[in-house]
């Protein structure tokens, strides 16, 4: 029989990768529900969500080497996009297949 582990359990992940990864996919996490709505709306006539998806997402490009490694998306990977920094006002347009405006974003 296998003893329980008692206590926290220690990780090799530093806090500060811990919290941007976290951070990043609650900002995704956002970006989906603000879609339901423009979706209820009538705002967004297709919307794919990346729930699910958006951890390994977010992960895999946290991963890649700037500079170096590509990315060859599709349309359910909003979470790539916004992890690799795409500004969010315009990605908010590009979801809603309008072409953004420098005064309008």
């Amino acid at each position: 029989m296998t003893e329980m582990h008692k206590g926290p359990i220690q990780s090799s992940i530093p806090n500060s990768v811990a919290t941007e990864l976290y951070r990043k996919m609650l900002g995704v996490y956002f970006i989906e529900e603000r879609l339901k709505i423009f979706t209820r709306q009538g705002k967004v006539s297709f919307h794919a969500s990346t729930r699910g998806h958006e951890k390994v997402q977010i992960g895999t490009v946290m991963l890649m080497k700037p500079g170096l490694d590509w990315f060859f998306t599709y349309y359910r990977e909003k979470a790539v996009a916004y992890a690799l920094g795409m500004d969010l006002p315009q990605m908010v347009w590009w979801i809603r297949a309008r072409e953004a405006h420098a005064a309008v974003a």
